[in-house]
């Protein structure tokens, strides 16, 4: 994995409509989406049903598990702060 540059990006408006289309006829609230980028096109490799971002989380210093936190709190209409990471 030592090749693989994670790095944060602007998803464009046109994938972002297939990627939520796609999450719906497959009935998921939540998927990692593997895509493969060239200068002109974005190739879609798998869809994750269960997808595993801690890697990811480690090598960009992003905080994906508390925004998915926050997104299942906002889904169950949770208002409990102590719900936490």
């Amino acid at each position: 994995m030592d090749t693989i540059k994670p790095q944060e990006i602007d998803i464009p408006n046109n994938i972002k409509e297939k990627i939520l289309k796609l999450l719906q006829l497959l009935n998921l609230k939540f998927a990692a989406l593997d895509f493969m980028l060239t200068d002109v096109d974005w190739i879609f490799l798998e869809v994750n049903a269960t997808g595993d971002w801690g890697w990811l989380e480690t090598r960009t210093k992003s905080n994906i598990t508390q925004s998915y936190v926050d997104y299942l709190k906002r889904l169950m209409n949770c208002k409990d702060e102590n719900v936490k990471r």
